[in-house]
């Protein structure tokens, strides 16, 4: 299952070691989900529509979790 530390290491794709945990930290708390547990597949959208990236650093991100672009992404990047 994936949880906390898989964002994590999906954000330090595009970000620092403090600035991953920093944007994860935010998107799990604006989610409402608790970063010790395990998250299911609604759990990952939920979070990955609550990070404040631009498309083009979201993209990579999601990939690395499994999910698809959030649907308001996929809109302002066109």
């Amino acid at each position: 299952m994936q949880g906390y530390d898989t964002l994590v290491s999906a954000l330090e794709i595009c970000f620092d070691f403090h600035s991953a945990r920093v944007i994860a930290r935010e998107a799990v708390s604006a989610a409402g989900l608790a970063d010790g547990a395990e998250w299911n597949e609604d759990d990952l959208h939920r979070v990955a529509q609550r990070l404040p990236l631009p498309v083009a650093e979201l993209g990579p991100v999601c990939e690395r979790l499994g999910v698809a672009l959030p649907a308001t992404a996929e809109a302002t990047s066109n």
